[in-house]
């Protein structure tokens, strides 16, 4: 049986954001999705720069048959995290500068998938939406360690955070075949899209949504309407035995989408300048990169100014990605299971293990004698926060002072009429 494919794609900026940092790519036999970050230049860079590696691989007719697809999927994403980072050590200003990618390759007899970061990829087939892809995220580590469930994922402080992204110290992608059957959907998205749309919403969508470019549609528009926190950007594509019926905008080229869409894979069409000063004229007197043609292109694409948080949240990610690539998620969460901290358990003063603000912290034993209520209340505002320790000695310790603030601050003898449960010795720990 010969299998063909039709494939859509669709970009928007969101709601949120000021610019469209995520690239997607529906080609005859390339779907690509990829979700950029951080950096001087921006992220939009480096997903144009994942999608344009991972085009040469695409092309009009038959796939070939000869083609080892997993080899040249990882050759082409190793292409493509080589040129970030050459791209960062031209400028260090662009440090931070990365990727996700997701990637499926038609092979005539179904998809090569390749993975990197958070976007995902899933297959509808008899009514069933299937995820093919595992985010590579610090969120989804805790969940595979047993640490923090499914339904604490979307509420998670760091859900953001990935573990791997193009741009790091050569990332493996995940890779896997997907066999075709006649009928098929393939989804490929940013988590602008996954992250706010339920998958039951997703489903419903595409199944009930035959015409791909409406279902694309329909899909951001979902996005847009829960918030549009992030860019949104999805790809689409059918696979059928009976071929298609032509279309009036039927075409060999690709629809690319998002940064790819105006070339920012390349030096020269960069909307950032790379001179000291932005907006610095050329030689000609004009200036070094040409006006919007109009007010919405403007709009979408200006440069950013971007908040003190931001950079934070960027740096974070870059110190978590190279973290991940050098010593694994096991050595993660190894780290993590060395975290201590002094915080509460209801009104009762506890020793936790975990780190403060991240939900899945568990408690290691309670500090008997020394309940919140005996607290000055700025001591009881850091323990409700969490007071970091080194380890759970330390922990103790740190609990035995705020016990002898406690104290202090009541004229404590061995027990106190106001406060009954406070005892004014040594920290017990149960």
């Amino acid at each position: 049986m010969s299998l063909t494919i039709r494939a859509v794609a669709q970009s928007d900026v969101g709601l949120v954001r000021a610019g469209n940092e995520d690239s997607g790519y529906a080609g005859p036999r390339l779907l690509v999705v990829a979700d950029g970050m951080g950096g001087h230049a921006a992220g939009e860079v480096a997903s144009a720069v994942a999608v344009e590696s991972l085009a040469v691989l695409d092309g009009p007719g038959p796939a070939p048959e000869d083609r080892d697809h997993d080899r040249a999927l990882t050759e082409a994403i190793a292409t493509a995290n080589r040129r970030i980072r050459d791209l960062v050590e031209a400028d260090p200003r662009r440090s931070g500068m990365g990727t996700t990618v997701t990637a499926l390759l038609w092979t005539g007899r179904g998809f090569n998938l390749a993975h990197i970061g958070d976007s995902r990829a899933y297959l509808l087939r008899n009514a069933e939406l299937t995820q093919l892809t595992r985010d590579h995220t610090y969120v989804q580590a805790l969940i595979d360690e047993g640490r923090l469930t499914e339904s604490e994922r979307e509420t998670h402080p760091a859900r953001s955070l990935l573990l791997q992204a193009l741009g790091g110290e050569d990332p493996v992608p995940d890779l896997a075949e997907v066999p075709a059957q006649d009928g098929d959907r393939l989804l490929v998205c940013s988590d602008g899209l996954s992250g706010v749309v339920s998958a039951e919403a997703l489903r419903s969508v595409l199944l009930e949504v035959r015409d791909p470019q409406e279902a694309a549609d329909q899909l951001v528009d979902l996005a847009v309407q829960a918030g549009g926190p992030d860019n949104i950007t999805c790809v689409i594509a059918d696979v059928s035995a009976s071929g298609f019926d032509p279309q009036p905008d039927d075409t060999t080229e690709a629809h690319l989408v998002g940064a790819a869409s105006i070339g920012a894979a390349h030096p020269d069409a960069m909307r950032y300048d790379d001179s000291e000063e932005a907006g610095e004229a050329s030689d000609e007197g004009e200036p070094a990169h040409p006006e919007p043609e109009d007010a919405e292109e403007a709009e979408r694409y200006a440069p950013r100014h971007r908040s003190r948080w931001r950079w934070v949240a960027l740096t974070a990610v870059l110190v978590v990605v190279l973290a991940a690539a050098a010593v694994g998620v096991r050595a993660l969460a190894e780290w993590y299971d060395q975290q201590y901290f002094v915080g509460t358990d209801g009104e009762n003063v506890v020793i936790r293990q975990g780190i403060p603000g991240i939900p899945g912290s568990t408690i290691v034993s309670e500090v008997e004698g020394l309940p919140l209520e005996a607290l000055p209340e700025v001591f009881a505002d850091d323990v409700r926060q969490g007071i970091r320790a080194d380890d759970e000695e330390h922990a103790e310790q740190i609990a035995e002072r705020v016990r002898r603030e406690a104290c202090r601050a009541s004229n404590a003898g061995p027990q106190i009429s106001g406060f009954p449960g406070l005892e004014c010795g040594s920290v017990t720990s149960g």
